[in-house]
């Protein structure tokens, strides 16, 4: 089944992923350009850098990683590990796109800078049992 979906900045292309595979779709002739694998393991969140010029989605993979594809390429950029205890709940990417907020069932939430590919900053144990979805932007 598909589990996310999310539309590009600019609203023409539309992203939609299930636990195996991302699909990009191009919304001005309904049709799929590219799909890929994104991993193995339950999918449960995924974000779209603000950017249209830097096409690249976050997802979250197995065993509280945060991974980040180009989807121009259909490639993984960069796995972030190191955060978290626990699966991620939810991601998303700050308004410049420098960095991702991840959310994890170990009560915690991390931003990763990317352009160091290395955690920046680290919330911890200050949250409800854990965030889920759309509570993270309330936390912000």
């Amino acid at each position: 089944p598909i589990l996310r979906v999310a539309y590009s900045p600019e609203g023409r292309t539309l992203y939609s992923v299930d636990n195996k595979k991302m699909f990009v779709w191009d919304l001005t002739t309904f049709t799929p350009l590219r799909n890929f694998r994104v991993g193995i393991g339950t999918l449960c969140d995924m974000a779209v850098h603000p950017d249209a010029r830097f096409p690249a989605v976050a997802t979250t993979g197995p065993r509280g990683m945060l991974q980040v594809w180009d989807v121009r390429k259909g490639k993984l950029k960069s796995s972030l590990v190191g955060g978290h205890r626990s699966s991620l709940t939810a991601i998303a990417f700050s308004p410049d796109g420098d960095s991702v907020v991840s959310a994890s069932k170990d009560n915690t939430a991390s931003i990763w800078d990317l352009k160091a590919l290395m955690e920046q900053n680290h919330v911890a144990d200050n949250h409800p049992r854990y965030m889920e979805g759309g509570d993270l932007l309330n936390f912000w």
